[in-house]
């Protein structure tokens, strides 16, 4: 993949206590202390996310401050940063406007530059997003999304209800 260098990847740094907001800003300064520049947040609930998606995130931090990808419910399936974020401690991150709270929050940083991946993706919140997501696993033929699409599938995930 492109410009990403695989052997970055193998630190696990706990996320500490707080918001959603204050531990992002807590391990982003704390890699930043370490040296690095460029990070990248990626949420684990959308399956959606693809290698072209994750390329596109870093190709596209080389030439702006923040990067995001929207979720199809106003808020954020993933995010990269080439500058310490603003205080983002305060947001409501699960309401339906953060996606468009952090990014004003990141272009009120003064000469901030802030880019939006062209497709909203859905993320997985409810059970209505897990059907949606069953629909969608069926036309992926990603070996891990055919095992997710089994594994629900054959579950009794959506009808333990």
């Amino acid at each position: 993949m492109g410009g990403i260098d695989r052997t970055d990847f193998d630190l696990i740094i706990p996320q500490g206590s707080g918001t959603l907001g204050q531990r992002i800003m807590g391990i982003d300064a704390q890699v930043r202390d370490w040296g690095a520049t460029k990070n990248v947040y990626i949420g684990m609930d959308c399956p959606q996310l693809s290698p072209e998606a994750y390329q596109w995130l870093w190709d596209t931090l080389q030439y702006n401050d923040y990067c995001f990808i929207r979720a199809q419910d106003g808020g954020v399936v993933a995010m990269a940063a080439a500058k310490p974020w603003p205080d983002i401690s305060q947001l409501a991150w699960s309401q339906d406007t953060l996606g468009n709270t952090l990014i004003a929050a990141c272009h009120a940083e003064s000469g901030s530059t802030c880019c939006c991946y062209p497709l909203t993706l859905n993320d997985i919140d409810t059970e209505t997003d897990v059907t949606r997501l069953l629909i969608q696993l069926k036309s992926d033929n990603r070996p891990a999304r055919r095992e997710l699409l089994s594994f629900v599938a054959e579950s009794s995930l959506l009808h333990s209800h």
